[in-house]
């Protein structure tokens, strides 16, 4: 049995302080980057839209939904390829039959009310925005309106023909307006949360 003297007793417990100390900032390093990741990471909801009472609408109309395959854009970005027909819709989509559309192509935002936009997202989900009456925008050009959801995770703000919507996230997309009185348009791009721009 070897004794140790004191001073390499002390040199022992010293190495054993710096090798702990080193797992502790190594692991609060990788909680950082992990905490950092979860942060930045905002995926969207692409579960289908629940029926009010079997297949029918919240209008009483009939309406089906119907997934066809995940489209695959890379870097783990895959948003479904999903139909939906509804009975009361007179729009005819460019590339399906009457009452049919394709949301991944015709996701859109239309004017409800004056100061109501509805906007139908990629994976149907509909998100209502009330236009911003503070002082501060309430007399600007009506060309850079601005719109916020109840819960103000979203916001939206109008520049001529073009409405962007964005998440808190970052999520964000860019509907092409028509040129009418009221408020119409498809979508034009979808940007992520990592910065990254679907056109």
């Amino acid at each position: 049995m070897s004794i140790l003297s004191h001073k390499e007793a002390q040199d022992a417990q010293m190495g054993v302080s710096c090798g702990q100390l080193l797992c502790l900032r190594l692991l609060f390093f990788s909680c950082c980057i992990l905490h950092s990741a979860f942060l930045s990471a905002c995926p969207p909801d692409w579960i289908q839209p629940p029926h009010y009472f079997g297949y029918a609408s919240e209008t009483g109309s009939f309406h089906y939904w119907r997934d066809v395959a995940r489209v695959d854009f890379g870097n783990g970005l895959k948003i479904p390829l999903r139909f939906d027909f509804d009975s009361a819709r007179d729009e005819s989509s460019p590339y399906l039959c009457a009452g049919w559309r394709c949301l991944l192509f015709e996701a859109g935002v239309v004017q409800k009310a004056p100061t109501i936009l509805e906007v139908t997202l990629l994976g149907g989900q509909k998100l209502y925005l009330v236009q911003d009456k503070t002082p501060s925008t309430i007399h600007s050009s009506p060309f850079t309106l601005k719109y916020a959801s109840q819960d103000g995770h979203w916001r939206a703000e109008r520049k001529g023909n073009m409405l962007e919507v964005v998440r808190d996230c970052g999520w964000a997309m860019k509907f092409q307006l028509s040129r009418s009185s009221m408020i119409k348009g498809q979508i034009a791009s979808l940007t992520t949360d990592q910065g990254r721009t679907l056109v």
